[in-house]
């Protein structure tokens, strides 16, 4: 959420929406809250224009200028860059002057011809130094307190704000001055902020902003004029950003992690889960442990108005909305509930109950003293818990976790294929028509980066997502999301995503928009008797589509992220490895568009003529298997997209043929191996699968745990109907190393064939009056196909016959004899054929599939005759015919002779 910002105490300032971090035990909210309207363009100008984190450092306008700057360029750390700019001064007599962040007006906006609103009554006039500003200047003076905060004319209060409720910890803002010896001698101070996952250390000069009209520094100032840390902090922030107009608008709940490197929550009080705390009475109770366990607070009153913009204005009694306060304290005493408020101005009170003179103090005597508070115009107050909650519609809150937690980091990246976009939602398996037939799976969001953390006692966990910050980037924030998911697998990555396993997610509901940071507070333990549990972290960004792709394309170097987990125990962590991928290119055609398996519950005879895929494995894998279209969109709109996979061809052990009386003894002794890398022409009923439910006509994915002692496997993609082309592509991503391997088209051909009533030939061992007339035979009227090599040494081929099962089953129980099926094969070319030509007898057997091997080492230069036959003639019906070897082929239908 932006926070709200004030110009300066006399002039309101226009904004606009902003968004908002999600709370622990509490709902998202809609993006509200303030930024200038012009923010995107002026993040877009200063993307080029601002120097980068790593050089905001100094140069010089001396003969050493080159050499500082080539220090700057190779990241020299931060005390040798001291050294170099004391060596200068003390050379040179004089303060030092950083050129990387001058005294000028790039320095001050954005655009330095274009002054904002806010400095056009007054604006800089000059930059001075501290002991210009002050008789004695001093970087703290007894110490801090959030009464040394106070706001000047930049619309920074979502920073000084914060600043207000930090400085309550003396300890965390010593923290953001890593160097302050040298202020006074030397002209430069050293400070730190914590940004995109890390302390980074600033250096500026200590040139501050002044204008005599306001008799000290424009922008944000300490109290006492002699008190330095304010604008020297301010100063370095700004530059940290790229300029001042840069802190002009913001949130608050980023500042406090920029300030302590925490984290930071939100609550919208309007938002109906949190006001169900509010009327329970258990956010009052969270409200008190949040401040007795030292953690920040803040507060707003997040307004638009009827044209939806947001502007810091004027409220009742004295509260300003869209505008950002700090909270100071929260007591409950004498049975009342109060909460001490700081507007970081300095000025400015709640005109209510308990206001300073207000006659309740008279009702409650002694407790002004019992709560150490004195009157005075310094910009704090006093309030009910009750009037608080009627004038305040924020709480922000800045995690300040204590040195007895455990603290861990990852710097992460959503790129490339590890964008996988948005949690799926859950599968209905229930709408599965078979253990066959399996719904798509989540084809994306199992990729995003995975990060399995181990419990072994109950434990307080606090999970933080953040985002590059958009100031420094030029990039909006995205919208982003995590969830946290129980699992019993110790070494692989979630792959489908179990309702019943997600324990928490950060980003519940619909409401999800651009954050730098979305958070989740939760408590695990391992279960009664268990010594240990494991949960995943999963980590997305809410886009999908191209969006998803343009913003985190390896062009656009991905989008970077940091998951920080705090916890109250010590827990393992451990970053899972990236899924292993293959992916292959390919189209179907107008030989290779086969679609469907099955349509309407037949046997689709064409289907075999789709893409194949050997696919081997080497140990149990997980895998998803992903087919998309990529090509012809609109040829194939309409048409849906899935797959087959199954067993590849295979014998259930190595056959030896018998030799046989023919004229070649093509196959004597010749054993066949147990697994083929040919084309599968039907999937018979005892035959293992997988079929794909061919829901989405954009791609289809499956999920499949596949053993090696059941593979190897053929990937067989395809439309949900024949005869329509695209290009597709195939991707495999598995847990461990598979190969893939396209079955080529011209090494494996399938052609499609029919009985019908002038080619139901049968056999020549049925029509036995025949068999020494073959010239009288029926059985020459088969179908007959021309198999020819174009090598003229050793040539070998598997050719498979094979007709469809759900088809022929009826008739073979009704005909077992008459159905039997063999293939004829005769070594030319013969458009009528002679019994003498035939290699072998054909086997006749009355199932489905048959196969004959072609061994030859002096291969027929007319080529082979293949006719495929049933046992007994007018046996009508369709086959599929079809030809693997690793030598170049053709194979063509013959024509009858007239």
């Amino acid at each position: 959420m932006e926070e709200p910002d004030q110009v300066s105490p006399q002039v309101t300032e226009e904004t606009s929406p902003n968004k908002l971090s999600v709370e622990t035990n509490s709902k998202q909210e809609t993006p509200e809250e303030f930024e200038s309207p012009d923010a995107l363009e002026e993040e877009k100008f200063r993307e080029d224009a601002s120097p980068t984190l790593n050089d905001q450092q100094d140069s010089f306008n001396s003969e050493k200028e080159s050499d500082l700057q080539a220090s700057v360029d190779q990241k020299v750390p931060t005390e040798e860059l001291e050294n170099q700019i004391i060596q200068y001064c003390e050379e040179n007599g004089c303060l030092w002057e950083d050129d990387e962040f001058p005294a000028g007006l790039i320095s001050l906006y954005n655009d330095p011809e274009k002054v904002p609103d806010y400095d056009k009554n007054g604006g800089c006039e000059q930059w001075l130094r501290p002991n210009e500003l002050a008789e004695n200047p001093v970087v703290f003076l007894n110490d801090v307190s959030p009464g040394d905060v106070e706001q000047g004319a930049l619309g920074d209060c979502w920073f000084l704000g914060s600043l207000c409720v930090v400085s309550t910890h003396v300890d965390l803002i010593h923290r953001l001055f890593v160097n302050t010896e040298h202020v006074l001698q030397y002209g430069f101070v050293t400070c730190q902020f914590f940004k995109n996952g890390e302390w980074q250390q600033v250096i500026v000069d200590t040139r501050i902003p002044y204008n005599s009209g306001y008799g000290g520094p424009i922008y944000g100032h300490c109290k006492d004029t002699n008190e330095m840390w304010i604008p020297l902090l301010e100063k370095a922030y700004a530059k940290l950003h790229g300029g001042y107009e840069m802190l002009h608008g913001g949130k608050m709940t980023e500042a406090l992690v920029d300030l302590t490197g925490e984290a930071s929550e939100k609550y919208n009080l309007k938002d109906p889960d949190t006001a169900s705390l509010v009327d329970s009475g258990e956010f009052w109770t969270m409200l008190i442990k949040y401040h007795k366990q030292g953690n920040l607070l803040g507060c707003a009153n997040a307004v638009k108005n009827s044209d939806g913009e947001q502007h810091q204005e004027m409220a009742s009694e004295g509260i300003w909305n869209n505008h950002a306060y700090g909270i100071l304290d929260v007591r409950e005493i004498k049975g009342l509930k109060l909460v001490r408020i700081r507007n970081p101005w300095g000025e400015g009170e709640w005109k209510g109950a308990f206001a300073d003179e207000d006659e309740e103090w008279d009702k409650h005597r002694g407790l002004k003293d019992e709560l150490n508070y004195e009157f005075g115009r310094d910009g704090t107050w006093w309030m009910t818990y009750e009037d608080w909650l009627k004038h305040y519609n924020k709480l922000y809150v800045g995690r300040v976790f204590s040195e007895k937690w455990q603290k861990y980091s990852i710097d992460g990246k959503w790129e490339g294929k590890t964008a996988g976009g948005p949690a799926p939602s859950q599968i209905d398996r229930d709408e599965e028509t078979s253990q066959n037939i399996k719904l798509d799976s989540d084809d994306k969001w199992f990729n995003n980066p995975q990060y399995r953390i181990t419990v072994y006692k109950k434990t307080q966990v606090f999970i933080s997502l953040m985002q590059e910050d958009q100031k420094l980037s030029g990039k909006p924030y995205m919208p982003c999301n995590f969830l946290v998911v129980k699992t019993n697998d110790k070494r692989n990555r979630i792959w489908e995503k179990d309702k019943d396993e997600v324990i928490a997610e950060a980003a519940d509901g619909l409401q999800r928009f651009g954050q730098r940071e979305i958070t989740r507070d939760i408590v695990l333990e391992p279960s009664e008797g268990k010594k240990q549990v494991n949960y995943v972290i999963i980590p997305n960004l809410e886009l999908e589509g191209k969006k998803l792709e343009a913003e985190t394309s390896k062009k656009n170097k991905g989008r970077a992220f940091w998951l920080r987990i705090f916890t109250s125990q010590p827990i393992d962590l451990w970053e899972l490895s990236e899924t292993l991928e293959i992916q292959k290119k390919g189209e179907w055609n107008e030989k290779t568009a086969g679609g469907r398996k099955a349509v309407k519950g037949r046997d689709n005879p064409i289907w075999c003529t789709n893409p194949q895929y050997f696919l081997q494995i080497y140990k149990t894998t997980l895998l998803k298997i992903i087919v998309r279209k990529t090509g012809r969109l609109r040829q194939a709109r309409g048409h849906n997209v899935g797959m087959v996979v199954c067993q590849a061809p295979q014998k259930p052990g190595s056959k030896k043929i018998a030799q046989t009386n023919t004229k070649k003894n093509l196959n004597s002794l010749q054993e066949i191996p147990k697994y083929e890398k040919e084309r599968k022409l039907q999937i018979l009923s005892n035959e293992w699968y997988v079929e794909s439910y061919y829901q989405f006509e954009d791609y289809s994915c499956l999920f499949l745990e596949l053993e090696p002692n059941h593979g190897p496997f053929l990937v067989v993609p395809s439309l949900s109907q024949e005869n329509i082309q695209a290009n597709y592509s195939l991707t495999i991503f598995s847990n461990y190393e598979v190969t893939l391997e396209k079955l080529e088209d011209s090494q494996n051909v399938v052609i499609s064939g029919e009985w019908n009533n002038e080619t139901a030939g049968g056999s020549h061992l049925y029509e036995k009056p025949f068999v020494t007339q073959i010239e009288k035979s029926t059985w020459a009227s088969n179908p007959k196909y021309l198999l020819k090599f174009e090598s003229q040494g050793y040539i070998r081929a598997k050719v498979t016959l094979s007709r469809p099962e759900k088809l022929w089953s009826s008739r073979i129980a009704r005909n077992t004899v008459g159905c039997m099926m063999g293939l004829y094969v005769f070594d030319e070319l013969l458009t009528r054929p002679i019994k003498s030509k035939l290699l072998r007898d054909p086997t006749f057997m009355p199932i489905n599939e048959i196969t004959e091997v072609i061994e030859d080492e002096s291969p027929s230069e007319s080529g082979y005759t293949l006719m495929p036959a049933t046992y007994e003639n007018g046996i009508k019906g369709p086959f599929i015919l079809s030809v693997s070897s690793d030598d170049k082929f053709t194979i063509s239908k013959v024509e009858e002779e007239t």
